[in-house]
């Protein structure tokens, strides 16, 4: 039986994309909608890099448009690309080196609340 071919990154990835999908794809065999969801990911992990770089560049306040100091622009827009990519690469569910999913936060919030809803009392990862 012959593997699936590893799927092919985007051409117009950039360094942390490609990093990112090359680590993935050579770990991990995936589905159409997780290369979907990871090519998703790897252009937010790119446009990040330029949003960090144009802070880097420009520094964290800024001049407007009347000259009053304000946050640069890229530092909200740079914090919301690192939550979108921490939600997409959630989606993707893929294991960590012990063979677990990462938990989303709302999966770890309702794991809690069950835990404690049905008297499960969990010490150091193993339910008594």
């Amino acid at each position: 039986m012959t593997r699936p071919r590893k799927p092919r990154p985007p051409a117009d990835l950039q360094a942390p994309g490609k990093a990112f999908w090359s680590r993935t794809v050579s770990t991990f065999e995936l589905t159409d909608s997780e290369v979907q969801l990871l090519r998703a990911v790897c252009r937010l992990l790119d446009e990040i890099e330029l949003l960090e770089a144009a802070i880097d560049r420009d520094g964290v306040v800024v001049r407007g448009s009347t000259g009053q100091i304000r946050v640069h622009p890229a530092v909200a827009e740079a914090r919301g690309h690192r939550v979108a990519a921490a939600r997409l690469i959630a989606q993707l569910a893929l294991p960590d080196q012990d063979d677990n999913t990462v938990l989303t936060a709302l999966q770890a919030r309702s794991r809690r609340a069950n835990d404690t809803r049905w008297g499960k009392a969990v010490s150091n990862g193993q339910a008594s």
